[in-house]
């Protein structure tokens, strides 16, 4: 199997994610891409999830089965709030799983665009 394009693996995060009702926002280098229609190169994906850390169980059984996680990681999540994920063949998926208290400005938020939108 040939290593999927940086575009397929967003599109296999965000269909898995949405699949399991996981709210989301891709950062990083993807959302400054969209931003400013200029993009850069990076070779991880960053995820800003919009549920509480306490919930990070089902964020991981959501993603793609290339993402490859352990239950040490879960708990790396749950205490940092965040945590580096391995694409199968190669590249990395950066979650962040905030408190509560962001996850209420988050959701006031106006300006963000759905994947399936574009």
């Amino acid at each position: 199997m040939a290593t999927e394009s940086m575009a397929q693996r967003i599109v296999a995060i965000h269909a898995s994610l949405e699949g399991g009702e996981i709210p989301h926002a891709f950062g990083g280098a993807i959302a400054l891409a969209f931003y400013t229609l200029r993009p850069r190169a990076t070779s991880d994906i960053n995820i800003n999830i919009v549920l509480s850390v306490n919930e990070a169980v089902r964020v991981f059984r959501a993603m793609p089965l290339r993402v490859r996680w352990t239950l040490q990681q879960i708990r790396v999540a749950q205490i940092l709030e965040e945590v580096r994920l391995r694409w199968m063949r190669g590249g990395s998926v950066d979650l962040f799983l905030p408190k509560m208290s962001t996850i209420k400005l988050w959701k006031g938020e106006k300006s963000l665009i759905r994947l399936t939108e574009l």
